[in-house]
């Protein structure tokens, strides 16, 4: 019988997380609880179900999966981004094309809502299928205790659990979370809801004077960062050498955007660098999507003027011009100078392995300048 696709309900909540909670402690070995691990996205409530796709056969939901709506700010630009997610069917059900079914459905829905961009984690051999490629920059860095330096920091910083302080706190972190120039979108209403997401603790950060200088979310059973901004950059290494002596590890990991203004610190005291893809994209509005990350790289790195044209297989044929401060994407007609076959598209933009043979010819200087583009996914909670 062919399962019947549907925005879920309300009603739904107790179906919906019942079945992730089961596919994903089968799959896990471990058991899952979704309810305390994404705290803002199961609600029941008409929008948060809302955000799934369900495929239900005689009533019963047999496979799910969700589009989680973000803004995600980027160069100055406002980029709508779907965030894929909690792609489960029942074991009873596999096999029958469920699940394929359930991301046209979504990527119908998307494309018709005017996403500009969608994400997912996940095999990358499985979402190829559905036209998302494995793609983008992220920073990855372990910081030990032997990098940082063993001697006592030079003064004391103070670290506050923000689960347990008043709302005037709370309110401080708030606007010092919307202070950055790439950021999500979050009301203050689901603010701690998304920074204790996944069982990470926040933290505030205050200088020995009171003074509110920066916070970040850690996992504390492995000491592993989520999310981190510090106002001063500079205060990097005082701020982890302090957490590290008072919370007793040697050992703390995070991962970065290639843009953010702290991976120059990380980087300069972590035992550990390396850089990995960061999630399945899947670009709706070429155009948009180019311009804002091109725009974003140009606030970090002096790029060359130029202009370059490709033909892509999946996005047809595009102009991409900087002059000056400037940045055009536009649709072209005439012969381009990079034809791009297939997936090979997101990897001259966004992919941080550079094919070689395009590195040649008179326009190889701006392509090495300009690309890999730093696409990034961002906090889904």
């Amino acid at each position: 019988m062919k399962p019947e696709l549907v925005r879920l309900k309300k009603e739904d909540f107790k179906e919906v997380v019942n079945l992730l909670n089961f596919v994903f402690t089968v799959q896990n070995g471990a058991k899952t609880d979704f309810e305390n691990l994404f705290p803002r996205i199961f609600i029941e409530s008409e929008e948060t179900m809302g955000w799934h796709v369900g495929a239900k056969i005689d009533g019963k939901l047999c496979g799910i999966a969700a589009s989680y709506p973000l803004t995600y700010r980027v160069g100055g630009v406002d980029l709508k981004v779907s965030a894929g997610g909690n792609v489960a069917v029942d074991s009873n059900f596999r096999g029958q094309g469920v699940m394929q079914s359930i991301l046209n459905e979504i990527d119908k829905q998307d494309r018709d809502n005017g996403f500009d961009i969608s994400y997912l984690h996940g095999d990358r051999f499985r979402y190829r299928n559905f036209g998302y490629e494995r793609c983008g920059i992220e920073c990855s860095f372990t910081i030990l205790r032997q990098m940082i330096g063993k001697d006592l920091p030079k003064r004391k910083i103070r670290f506050l659990d923000l689960r347990s302080q008043n709302e005037a706190l709370v309110k401080d972190v708030y606007k010092l979370y919307n202070q950055q120039s790439v950021l999500i979108f979050r009301d203050y209403d689901s603010f701690m809801l998304s920074l204790t997401a996944k069982g990470m603790v926040p933290f505030a950060v205050l200088t020995e004077e009171e003074k509110l200088v920066g916070y970040f979310c850690i996992g504390m059973n492995n000491f592993s960062i989520s999310e981190i901004f510090i106002k001063d950059t500079t205060m990097f290494k005082e701020i982890i050498k302090n957490f590290m002596q008072q919370f007793n590890t040697g050992r703390v990991t995070l991962s970065l955007p290639y843009y953010d203004p702290l991976t120059e610190q990380a980087f300069l005291y972590s035992d550990r660098c390396s850089i990995i893809q960061p999630a399945n994209f899947k670009i709706y509005n070429f155009k948009r999507v180019v311009e804002s990350f091109m725009k974003e790289k140009m606030l970090h790195e002096t790029l060359p003027d130029g202009c370059i044209t490709l033909d892509s297989e999946i996005f047809g044929k595009w102009s991409i011009k900087k002059i000056g401060e400037k940045v055009q994407v536009e649709e072209y007609s005439g012969q381009a100078e990079y034809v791009l076959p297939e997936f090979t598209v997101y990897h001259f933009l966004f992919g941080s392995l550079t094919f070689k043979e395009y590195l040649k010819g008179d326009k190889a200087d701006v392509v090495k300048a300009w690309f890999p583009l730093p696409l990034y996914c961002p906090y889904l909670t």
